[in-house]
């Protein structure tokens, strides 16, 4: 099944449209966590800073990466380079979605099992690892 010219062009603005938001978002996280030193303190917002901070390095490769095509020939030297670039921004992606993990699983410790700030602090940098 083809899509009509008029689903193309949809198809190719909404997810411009979600980035957009994705950037803006996580620049807002990122930003006020930063300026507050309660917030920079907790373990709840420095996990939330490193979702943000792979979130907007996903964006900013898949954009240097957008619009250049390894495999149509054009610009060879550097799409490949690109492509390849391109490629690792799935790494971030991945780490996106293992730091909503590491939030379920500070939610989990926190509220089902009633760990203390004290507690998570000792595990925090396996929360951070688990990602990366």
């Amino acid at each position: 099944m083809s899509l009509t010219p008029a689903q193309a062009k949809a198809m190719s603005i909404v997810p411009e449209i979600t980035v957009i938001l994705l950037v803006i978002a996580s620049m807002f996280m990122i930003i006020d966590v930063l300026r507050s030193r309660k917030k920079l303190g907790s373990s709840y917002h420095r996990i939330i800073i490193g979702m943000s901070i792979c979130s907007l390095s996903q964006v900013f490769i898949a954009a240097v990466h957008w619009g250049v095509s390894y495999e149509t020939g054009k610009n060879e030297t550097i799409s490949k380079p690109l492509c390849i670039a391109g490629r690792f921004s799935l790494v971030f992606y991945t780490s996106v979605v293992m730091y909503n993990v590491t939030l379920s699983v500070y939610y989990f410790l926190v509220v089902r099992h009633n760990w203390s700030k004290t507690r998570i602090r000792k595990i925090e940098p396996w929360l951070h690892i688990f990602p990366i």
